[in-house]
């Protein structure tokens, strides 16, 4: 039912996601946040130091 449902408002066809695939790419953009959380830390360090707060 699905499948016809795609098809006639011409999506394409289903494709399961692989799991490790889906893992590696989780992974590389927890790192990515992670890093620019850290970059944005020590920006407001230095901000906040300037302005003797």
């Amino acid at each position: 039912m699905m499948r016809f449902l795609a098809h006639d408002g011409s999506y394409a066809d289903q494709v399961p996601i692989d799991p490790e695939s889906e893992i590696a790419r989780l992974q590389r953009e927890f790192i990515e946040a992670t890093k620019a959380l850290g970059a944005m830390s020590k920006r407001i360090e230095v901000i906040t130091a300037r302005a003797g707060g």
